[in-house]
């Protein structure tokens, strides 16, 4: 090969080189682009926190080998640790970024965090002179006519996706503020309208939300509203009074309406009770048996949980993913029950649908013009829960006995027909959740309206919780101002609001965890 033909092919070799590394550049440069275009990180915009509490931020990642790593504008104010658990230390604003890092690329998301503290309020006196008492009514007895045989339900063989629970926003009206298990010194913290603090003697209308000791020292023990009075003692008809408020922290953790294969599980099963109200003479309902149910040593609280128009005694216990439909009470129940955060109980999931023969008389009705013709399916299911499943189920499950331990909630028609079973006996109930409050009873309810029936009432329940969706239709449009109008009257009840949910599943689970946490307490 002469030189001129070695030059030729070097050259020739070069090109081919040149065009393999710009190539392999080029490709580089395509990964690169194609991973930069998968880093993906996002995180809830807004938060707002008390001082002194704690949440975990969740951050979706994309993909999810990307390394997240996180930081606070102001540590001071709100720190965050390395998997994202902030915690507010401080009155102010901060700023939280995560970062998601993956083959050179990143990506930021923020969480703007607001950091609360007390409220300081000068209030205005408004006198009144409400006084505890104890409730006189027992419930009525009927024997039953068998005892059925319950039946197995299959347990569930797929776990649900959830996503992070949002954190419940509070609505009250209140003059004073505290959270449950703290304190509040009303010797620094209560200004009188006239004279000094050390001329009155202080009391709560309600010991059961709050006490007060002879330092002034009010004391919550548990969720709820009363009043805070002073009585001058001087003068004993000379009384000044203030809306005070015990509230909570609903956020639950990631997982809790979920089958958890680590925790002890409770049963739910099928069975049968004797009615007057149905043509077929009999009730159909699910039950549901805690962990460690000892019938032969134990005795429960009783909850009736009702579902909603359209839907059956199966609704609550479904335990679909969320957003097809269906409730996951069964797993909400044992997550409780881990968390030692529920007192032992039985909750029982009756069908709330009853054919209704205006033709025909049932026994003990009184009747009801509005709710026949509105809701005639519902009509009879409140003497059905009063003259037939409640006896029936005192008289042959474990059930300790008294409205201190009986319960009643319901979601959408359910919570309607939960407002008509609880508030109109307020004797055979004490702890009441009403959940996405159905229209027949909120818009022309008759059984709160004057300062009277509150007070009656209040003198009666435990807990009394209104919760719903921030998005759902019917609040607006009913049931805000069924809640309003307690409100205004003074009855001991408290509104919750779910985050980023309607009249759906996703509020109702998170409204029976809030519920059942405070229940039988």
């Amino acid at each position: 090969m002469n030189n001129k033909i070695r030059r030729t092919v070097a050259k020739l070799l070069l090109v081919v080189l040149s065009i393999g590394v710009l190539e392999g550049h080029a490709q580089n440069d395509v990964q690169q682009s194609l991973a930069a275009k998968k880093v993906k990180v996002t995180l809830k915009k807004k938060l707002t926190l008390k001082k002194g509490k704690t949440y975990k931020l969740k951050a979706k990642k994309t993909p999810a080998k990307a390394k997240l790593t996180w930081k606070s504008s102001k540590p001071k104010i709100v720190s965050v640790n390395s998997k994202g658990k902030i915690k507010a230390k401080k009155v102010g604003k901060a700023t939280i970024t995560v970062t998601a890092k993956y083959k050179g690329t990143k990506k930021k998301a923020t969480c703007k965090v607001t950091v609360k503290g007390k409220e300081k309020k000068t209030p205005d006196a408004t006198p009144d002179n409400t006084t505890k008492q104890s409730p006189t009514s027992t419930p009525p007895t009927n024997d039953p006519t068998a005892t059925p045989e319950p039946t197995k339900t299959p347990r569930p063989t797929r776990k649900p996706s959830t996503p992070t629970p949002e954190p419940v926003k509070v609505e009250y009206k209140a003059d004073y503020e505290i959270e449950l298990g703290e304190k509040l010194d009303a010797k620094t913290k209560v200004t009188p309208a006239e004279g000094k603090i050390e001329d009155y003697n202080i009391s709560t209308t309600n010991e059961y939300v709050a006490t007060v000791d002879a330092s002034g020292i009010i004391k919550s023990n548990h969720i709820g509203k009363c009043l805070l009075v002073l009585t001058s003692k001087a003068d004993e008809t000379k009384k000044e009074s203030y809306k005070l408020c015990v509230t909570d922290n609903f956020v639950p953790r990631d997982g809790f309406n979920e089958y958890n294969e680590n925790i002890a599980h409770g049963e739910v099963k099928d069975f049968n009770y004797p009615s007057q109200y149905r043509e077929s003479g009999q009730g159909h309902a699910k039950i549901y048996f805690p962990p460690n149910y000892d019938p032969e040593n134990k005795k429960y609280n009783l909850l009736f949980c009702l579902h909603g128009g359209g839907q059956d005694e199966s609704f609550w216990t479904l335990g679909r993913p969320l957003g097809q439909g269906g409730c996951h009470a069964q797993y909400i129940l044992d997550t409780l029950y881990a968390e030692k955060e529920l007192s032992d109980a039985i909750v029982v999931f009756p069908n709330g649908n009853i054919k209704y023969d205006k033709n025909k008389e049932y026994p003990n009705t009184v009747p009801d013009p509005i709710i026949q013709n509105s809701w005639s399916d519902c009509y009879l299911f409140e003497y059905e829960v009063i003259y037939d499943l409640l006896p029936y189920m005192q008289n042959n499950y474990p059930i300790e006995k008294g409205a201190d331990h009986t319960g009643v909630c319901g979601l959408s028609m359910g919570c309607g027909e939960a407002i008509e079973i609880g508030l109109k006996h307020p004797d055979l109930f004490h702890h009441m959740g009403f959940f996405s409050a159905g229209p027949f009873a909120s818009t022309k309810q008759t059984i709160v309206t004057t300062k009277e029936d509150a007070e009656r009432i209040n003198k009666e329940i435990k807990l009394c919780f209104f919760i719903t969706g921030q998005y759902d239709h019917m609040m607006d449009d009913s049931g805000r101002r069924f809640v309003n109008n307690c409100d205004s009257l003074g009855m001991n009840s408290m509104f919750f609001e779910v985050k980023s949910t309607g009249h759906d599943d996703r509020c109702w689970d998170r409204a029976l965890y809030a519920f059942m946490k405070h229940a039988f307490k």
